[in-house]
Order: structure tokens, then sequence, then C-alpha cells
């Protein structure tokens, strides 16, 4: 289904090892209910300070169950007692291209062009995605690609100029 493939392309780039991590769907009519259950290492990385994180991923996913005419009910369950991990550090050499990528999918599965595109802007970069995102949704977007970069020692941001709500 279209909502574990995005949440997979989410929460790679943020925990320790991508690809980890076991994602639940049930779909019952117009509902989906999805649970992701990161290993103990990530659980923090993807809860975030005071469940930031989780609430980003919650805002992300709902657009891409209407675009299906469907509602999600987004949850994340603990695996066994969390880990604390120190923040990657900066990365000069980081590379925006994977998050690039990923913005795109995103677009698509919400209905929106795929466009997306990024450019050096003094110590970080700046990416720009076409298409209309309601208020709400663009603001968890910006927040998680700081999210993404910052998971892999990098400084990105979402720029809105070309994301109009």
């Amino acid at each position: 289904m279209i909502l574990e493939t995005i949440l997979r392309r989410l929460v790679d780039p943020v925990i320790l090892q991508p690809g980890t991590g076991f994602i639940e769907c049930h779909d019952k009519g117009g509902c989906v209910f999805l649970t992701y259950t990161p290993t103990p290492s990530d659980y923090g990385r993807i809860i975030g300070r005071h469940g930031m994180n989780y609430e980003t991923l919650r805002t992300l996913l709902e657009p891409v169950a209407w675009h299906s005419k469907k509602m999600v009910r987004f949850s994340i369950l603990e695996s066994a007692s969390p880990v604390r991990v120190l923040p990657n550090p900066p990365n000069p050499k980081w590379n925006p291209d994977g998050i690039v990528a990923i913005i795109g999918d995103y677009m698509e599965a919400v209905g929106q062009p795929r466009d997306a595109e990024a450019f050096r802007d003094g110590e970080g970069w700046r990416i720009m995605a076409a298409g209309r995102l309601k208020q709400a949704v663009a603001d968890a977007l910006r927040r998680w690609v700081s999210v993404m970069a910052a998971s892999q020692g990098g400084r990105a941001l979402l720029n809105n100029e070309r994301c109009p709500v």
C-alpha cells in the first residue's frame, strides 16, 4: 500500500539502520490502521522531543490517505526500552539528493507535481518543491526535511515559495 511505502521513505533517512523497524498496515474499509515499531535505538528519533516528530509524520500521512479516499490512524509502538542516541555531527560533504527524491515521491503520493530541486544556500541547502499543500502539511513537510537532514549530519530547509497554500 502507498502509505507503507511513503512511511518507509520518510523514516529511513532519520533512523540509524535504514530498512529496520516494522510497519503494519490494516485496511478496514475507509480507514487504514498504520503502525510503526522502530528499533529501540531509533525510538527517540522517531517520536522526537515532546512527540513533535510523531505529530509531523501523522500530519504528512493524512493527505496521502485522503488522496486514496481513505482515513489513516497512525501509531508508533515501543519495541523495548528506548536507548538514548546522540545526534549526528555536522557532515560538510552531505548531499540532499535522497531527500529531494523523497519529497518528489511524497508530492506524487498526494497528487501534486513531482518537481523538487535543491541548491546551496549559505551553510546549508534549500529544497524547493512545486505544488499546493495545506498550511499544516507544508509546515510538517518543512519540519521533516530539517529532521531528515539533521539526522544525516546536514542542513536543509524546504522553501515555501513554490509550495503555495
